[in-house]
């Protein structure tokens, strides 16, 4: 296997960041470089603050971590996906001294970040490509496009919360058109996602356990009922009445007439702010601090209440507040989340239950917040400062599910999500894992279009045209049929690039992805079907099979059993085998006898190990 030299990966990583020239390339290196002095005096700022609270509470730290684990957990860390087995071999055989530095500065800036965090934000999100009558195609493309763009999560916030117009024109507008219909939900969840409290049960009554009332609650949503999903006013309903007068007129189908209904139906969403239209306390309201059918004067649950400016929408003056860097509590959310995703626990737990807790580490979530809003909220810059601290570098420990606050000796050791290990079986099989994309395998079922502009003729063709193309798509000949030449290696997708979420039954879904309907709703939970996916699912044949990633590279050693074995461990487990391991390998080719059914035997084991399934 050719060694590529950390220097030489670093170059691969300022390609991605600006390939416009070698002179670029140059000044963004230096950029990089002098960024880095910054970076790594704020992680060695929180291994100080870790490292007082260890020795406050007696704690011992793990050991560091040697460059295999550090390696294969960064990758599932930024990637979501294990490294390939060239991969493991480059980084474990270079010889630069900050060569840790350097992978993280590379990985961060590949496309596998914005895939793998996409995961987190649609399970966060709870993240669909489509919703009751509506597509969200575009809400999907837009929060890979923020992610791609490493747009700050302030802007990232503001943008969902304030958004307006056409799925079409800004797919932001799928945060609202997700919950379409129960604004009062949509922003129990926003307060518990992005401000990190829970006033879901004062919607219906005073809070039993906090002092969240129920007026509180509707003087909070009030600032967001006045969100309107569909496009409304007399034009859209005369616009419904000439599309059906044009559908009476051709000779149309049952099936095309609904096709073209749907249609319309489907490009009825519009988000726009009504603010003449008002919240009001419930009819059984049964509090003496306000009357029943009254209307709802917008107020904040904490900090100061944002002022309308003249002609601006309450929404807009609500995005605003919430994702201000003066509010006590959103920079304190983010951080707090994403070093539990880095960490495996969070500083405050649980992660929506913020205000008002006390961290582990006090000192430490006050410096972590400060950090956030200092990087501007730079979502990259943050995870980049986390990964290069000393605590994030050691072996990782085991911890039980517990109440009792977490010092840090090292990372949790955690199984991989659901889609860390479709994600890592993906990469196996295929060279390209992120070129299956998700507009290729989730195709709209009603294209998007500005109704109000297009003539009811227009319409009743693009209906009766979308109608044909599903007709002729099961008489299309096959590749084989068609003399086509055979691809060679399985097509699969990354799970970011599934239509979302993943059907039931799927293997993501048996590993505990989320159907999207609560936030945070995955789970790492084991179960027995999960131990029969691994032993007889597909996913071992894709792997196997002629062409894959693995078996091409496998190719490459021929009859060299001992380099096969390298082979195999590296891209599976990340590493070298060791003597023992080298042994036992050998006999499973002996006892194959056929090198391929060897590979494929010595793959099967591997894949069903606990150091495959885990991240160290």
């Amino acid at each position: 296997m050719r060694s590529i030299s950390c220097a030489a990966l670093f170059a691969v990583s300022l390609i991605v960041y600006s390939p416009d020239s070698r002179a670029a390339d140059d000044q963004r290196a230096a950029r990089l470089e002098a960024s880095r002095a910054p970076i790594l005096a704020a992680a060695a700022r929180i291994d100080q603050l870790i490292e007082a609270d260890r020795t406050k509470h007696g704690v011992a730290a793990s050991l560091p971590a040697n460059d295999r684990i550090f390696m294969r957990r960064v990758y599932l860390d930024i990637t979501g996906t294990i490294p390939t087995g060239q991969e493991a071999f480059d980084f474990l055989d270079a010889k630069e001294k900050n060569k840790r530095e350097i992978l993280i500065d590379y990985l961060l800036a590949s496309d596998g970040y914005a895939s793998n965090y996409y995961n987190y934000w649609a399970d966060v999100l709870r993240i669909k490509s489509a919703g009751s009558g509506v597509e969200l195609h575009s809400y999907v493309e837009w929060v890979k496009e923020s992610l791609k763009k490493n747009k700050p999560y302030d802007e990232f916030v503001y943008e969902l919360l304030s958004a307006s117009g056409t799925p079409s024109e800004n797919g932001a507008v799928g945060y609202y058109l997700r919950d379409q219909g129960m604004p009062l939900d949509n922003l129990s969840n926003t307060v518990s996602i992005f401000l990190g409290t829970q006033i879901g049960c004062a919607q219906c009554h005073d809070h039993p356990f906090e002092r969240w009332t129920q007026k509180d609650f509707y003087e909070m949503a009030a600032f967001t009922y006045s969100v309107n999903t569909r496009a409304g006013g007399k034009e859209y309903q005369q616009q419904r009445r000439a599309i059906a007068a044009e559908i009476k007129k051709r000779n149309l189908t049952p099936q095309q007439r609904q096709l073209v209904n749907q249609l319309a139906r489907y490009n009825q969403w519009e988000l726009s702010d009504a603010d003449n239209r008002l919240l009001r306390f419930p009819k059984d309201y049964d509090y003496g601090n306000a009357k029943a059918n009254d209307a709802v004067t917008p107020k904040t649950i904490f900090g100061e209440n944002p002022r309308l400016r003249d002609g601006q929408a309450r929404r807009e003056a609500f995005a605003s507040w919430a994702t201000s860097k003066e509010n006590p509590l959103f920079a304190k959310v983010i951080a707090n989340r994403l070093w539990k995703k880095v960490m495996g626990v969070g500083l405050i737990e649980p992660l929506d239950d913020i205000e008002g807790a006390e961290a582990s580490n006090p000192e430490l979530m006050k410096f972590l917040a400060y950090a956030m809003v200092r990087l501007d909220f730079n979502m990259k810059q943050y995870l980049r400062m986390l990964m290069n601290t000393d605590v994030y570098q050691r072996r990782a420990v085991y911890r039980e599910v517990s109440e009792e606050p977490f010092h840090f000796p090292g990372p949790t050791l955690r199984r991989m999500t659901a889609e860390q290990i479709w994600d890592s079986l993906v990469t196996l099989s295929m060279n390209e894992p992120l070129a299956s994309t998700y507009e290729q395998n989730s195709p709209y079922r009603f294209p998007y279009f500005d109704i109000q502009s297009t003539s009811p003729s227009a319409i009743v063709d693009r209906g009766v045209a979308l109608y044909k193309d599903r007709q002729n798509r099961g008489k299309k000949p096959s590749m084989s049929m068609s003399g086509a030449k055979k691809p060679t290696g399985p097509s699969l997708a990354r799970a970011s690039e599934m239509r979302q979420p993943a059907a039931a039954g799927h293997f993501l879904r048996d590993f505990g992805a989320s159907d999207r309907e609560l936030i945070s709703g995955s789970n790492r939970d084991p179960t027995v079907s999960q131990i029969l996916t691994l032993i007889n699912g597909k996913h071992h044949y894709q792997i196997v099979r002629e062409g894959s990633q693995l078996m091409e590279l496998l190719a490459k050693a021929d009859r060299d059993q001992k380099l096969r074995i390298r082979i195999i461990y590296l891209s599976i487990l990340g590493r070298e085998p060791n003597s023992t391991e080298s042994r036992l390998a050998m006999n499973v080719f002996a006892q194959a006898k056929q090198a391929n059914r060897g590979n494929r035997e010595l793959i099967w084991i591997l894949l069903n190990t606990p150091e495959f399934m885990f991240i160290q």
